[in-house]
């Protein structure tokens, strides 16, 4: 006889959201703009594809997180860090998405071009 228990798929989910901030994670930038990424869990097929076992792009994978207008949007928008003001990039985005799961990602061969 097995001892194999039955979990509640919905259960187990909610408490890995409750874990990396729920099902979507958002970003402020400069000026109000607020960018918001699904959680992993809730990627499509076509995004999961895009992110790969070896990631090389870091705007492609963006891109379809976001779409492609807000991507634009995304790229047109600033940050200030200690007084300096940044453009923002696909690869920040990535980075704050790893740094706010606690995860890594692939690396992308865009991530070394700072």
């Amino acid at each position: 006889m097995s001892d194999r228990k039955t979990y509640d798929l919905a259960e187990v989910i909610k408490r890995e959201l409750d874990k990396k901030g729920g099902v979507s994670l958002s970003f402020s930038v400069d000026g109000g703009g607020v960018f918001t990424i699904p959680s992993p869990l809730f990627w499509s097929d076509e995004q999961r594809k895009c992110m790969g076992t070896e990631r090389t792009d870091d705007e492609a994978l963006v891109k379809a997180l976001l779409g492609a207008k807000r991507y634009k949007e995304l790229s047109a928008s600033t940050v200030t860090i200690d007084g300096e003001t940044y453009s923002v990039n696909a690869t920040m985005l990535l980075r704050a998405l790893q740094s706010q799961l606690g995860a890594s990602l692939p690396e992308s061969d865009a991530s070394t071009d700072s």
